[in-house]
């Protein structure tokens, strides 16, 4: 009777042995399982933030397509390029807005400056005689259009790439 309780006991404490295993390893398991979800929901929240930073980016170079197209900034188009990008700074720090708030700014100088130089354009295209004072406005008006054109032209295509490209890199891998 004596060896069977031995065994009895000896069974109980194998048996308990093995359970601990199990639990332990299932522990292991659930741990590592864990791990791989919370590295592939950070992947896919990565991949959701790069897609609504390009369509940003893509909202950005649209405007400036336009630009190219026309030759000018659009006062329309930098308000739907505003409003297209209103909530953007949920998604860029503010370094990467820095670019749009500029685009919208030099568009509404460029439109300032246009409605100084037009109704002159148009006075002295209809060979009325201009003040010194109005020719004066008037080239200092084109000047600083130009010097937005040119702004547009060189420093917004070459900024876009410095402003986006940090926010825009995916893993290599999950």
């Amino acid at each position: 009777m004596e060896w069977c309780q031995i065994n009895d006991l000896t069974a109980a404490t194998i048996a308990s042995v093995v359970i601990a295993a199990f639990t332990i390893a299932l522990f292991v398991l659930q741990w590592r399982q864990h791990a791989h979800a919370r590295k592939i929901a950070r992947a896919n929240y990565q991949l959701a933030l790069f897609d609504k930073r390009v369509q940003l980016l893509f909202e950005i170079e649209n405007f400036l397509a336009k630009f190219h197209r026309d030759g000018r900034p659009s006062a329309d188009e930098a308000i739907i390029l505003r409003r297209k990008l209103r909530n953007a700074h949920f998604l860029l720090p503010e370094e990467g807005m820095i670019l749009v708030d500029e685009m919208v700014k030099k568009t509404a100088q460029w439109e300032v400056a246009h409605s100084v130089w037009e109704p002159l354009r148009a006075r002295a295209w209809a060979k009325e005689e201009l003040s010194d004072e109005e020719n004066s406005k008037k080239e200092g008006a084109l000047k600083k259009m130009h010097e937005i054109q040119d702004w547009f032209w060189k420093e917004a295509a070459k900024r876009i790439q410095e402003n986006f490209e940090p926010y825009l890199k995916l893993p290599p891998s999950v």
